[in-house]
């Protein structure tokens, strides 16, 4: 697999778990869906986006662990390799559920909570490879974080 393509996936899997805030986060109705009972938009996007830079940070970081790079190079690495393509990912991603009407306040067993998110993620998708592609053919993002790791493609 080409590792522009492999890096948007996992950038899209770190945005699908931080989106999975709005999933996991099973609530009675009377509350919004995504985050305790009185938190606004601003405090459950805040919420997705810390997650979607943890996780994304953590898919990049065990194999570089795995292939015995001390934690502080690994750590810079990730942080180099994966914060444009993160945010890239969760300014879009958010951008179209702060757009869609009902969708930041549609529940669990709404198909309108599903549909957005999904829709969400597959057109966040597209800018967040371009932005992995450019990012590895200048030497940068992913290219390091491979060529830490003895995957330099």
């Amino acid at each position: 697999m080409r590792c522009s393509a492999w890096c948007s996936r996992r950038a899209k899997a770190a945005a699908i778990a931080a989106g999975g805030v709005r999933a996991v986060g099973i609530r009675f109705r009377g509350s919004r869906p995504d985050a305790p009972p009185g938190w606004g938009d601003a405090a459950s996007i805040a919420l997705a986006v810390s997650l979607a830079f943890f996780f994304g940070y953590s898919l990049t970081l065990i194999p570089l662990l795995r292939a015995g790079i001390a934690l502080k190079a690994a750590v810079g690495i990730a942080l180099v390799a994966d914060t444009l393509s993160i945010a890239t990912m969760e300014l879009v991603d958010n951008a179209i559920l702060l757009l869609w009407p009902g969708a930041m306040d549609a529940y669990l067993d709404d198909a309108l909570f599903w549909i957005a998110l999904a829709i969400a993620l597959a057109v966040a998708w597209g800018p967040t490879f371009l932005v992995n592609r450019a990012l590895i053919r200048r030497g940068k993002g992913h290219a390091l974080a491979h060529a830490a790791h003895g995957h330099g493609h």
